[in-house]
C-alpha cells in the first residue's frame, strides 16, 4: 500500500473514532443522548466537531477530506448499532449538514499547519 493511501487511511481512522466518541460523551457531558439536543450546552455539538475536524486532521493536513469524512462515517455508525429507528434518515441528514462544522475544523487546522510549516522553513537568500 502506497504512503498517500495509508495517510488517508490514517485521517479516515481518526475521524471515525473522534466521531463515535462525539456521540459516546454527549450523554455525559450534556444529559442528553443526541448531541444537537444539548439544550444546556448548546454550544457542545459544534464544538466538539470544529475540535473533531481539527484533531482528526493533524497527523496529515493535507488529507483533511480524508478526517472529516471519518467524523461523519464514525457518527453514522454510532446512529446505526446505538441509536437504529424510525429517524434514522433524518439523523443521518442532520448529521451530514453538521458535519460541515467538522470540514471547517479540519480546513482551519490543514491552513495553520501549512503556514507554520512556510514560517519554519529556513529562508533562502536569492
Amino acid at each position: 500500500m502506497c504512503t498517500n493511501n495509508k495517510q488517508k487511511l490514517v485521517s479516515l481512522f481518526i475521524g471515525v473514532i473522534l466521531g463515535l466518541l462525539i456521540w459516546v460523551l454527549s450523554p455525559i457531558l450534556t444529559g442528553e443522548l443526541e448531541p444537537w439536543d444539548a439544550q444546556k450546552n448548546a454550544k457542545y455539538y459544534p464544538i466538539a466537531l470544529f475540535l473533531c475536524g481539527f484533531i482528526a486532521c493533524i497527523p496529515y493536513p493535507h488529507k483533511y477530506l480524508s478526517a472529516t469524512f471519518g467524523v461523519f462515517v464514525g457518527q453514522i455508525l454510532f446512529l446505526l448499532f446505538f441509536r437504529f429507528g424510525p429517524f434514522i434518515l433524518i439523523g443521518t441528514m442532520m448529521v451530514a449538514l453538521y458535519n460541515f462544522v467538522a470540514l471547517f475544523g479540519a480546513l482551519f487546522c490543514s491552513k495553520l499547519l501549512e503556514k507554520r510549516k512556510k514560517i519554519e522553513q529556513p529562508r533562502r537568500l536569492g
